[in-house]
């Protein structure tokens, strides 16, 4: 065989090496992905967040959120600044499986849905818009009154949106 030929023959093994090789790894790769959407299927590993409100809880017209009763240990009275907007505690007896606490440690948690130290709340949507509206246009007027910011959006709905024009 001649020097050319033996070079053409090498880098031909060598393509089609090349070529098996890139198979192998699609092929491989759809595997362990149809094993992992298998896997998924099977055992439901996808996260459940467990301070997600069921629908079974949840009112039409209704606004809900967790509030903290305590930080380290120490007490805070959040629950009852939250119900002077007019927000109140949701009774464990709409969803008695929802608030378990085989301990006994959370007081609360006989009455009332809770979860380690927070315990769901809620109040008519009309509140929430309203405080929500409130909280905007106090929050538009602290960025008209910064020089050199300007209200890109100009109008919130939810969240501003600014520029610095000069500093």
């Amino acid at each position: 065989m001649t020097k050319n030929k033996v070079i053409s023959s090498r880098e031909s093994e060598q393509r089609s090496h090349n070529t098996r090789d890139s198979e192998t790894r699609t092929s491989s790769t759809r595997e362990a992905d149809l094993r992992s959407h298998t896997m998924r299927n099977d055992y439901d590993m996808d996260y459940i967040s467990p301070l997600d409100v069921p629908d079974s809880i949840k009112k039409d017209g209704y606004s809900y959120r967790w509030v903290n009763t305590s930080i380290k240990g120490e007490e805070n009275y959040r629950i009852d600044e939250m119900a002077a907007k007019g927000w109140t505690l949701v009774p464990v007896d709409r969803s008695p499986n929802i608030a378990f606490d085989p301990l006994g440690r959370n007081p609360l948690s006989k009455q009332y849905i809770c979860y380690k130290d927070v315990v769901l709340m809620e109040r008519p949507t009309v509140y929430s818009d309203r405080e929500r509206a409130r909280l905007d246009a106090i929050n538009r007027n602290k960025i008209k009154s910064l020089r050199g910011v300007s209200n890109d959006v100009g109008n919130m709905s939810h969240t501003s949106t600014t520029s610095i024009d000069s500093f």
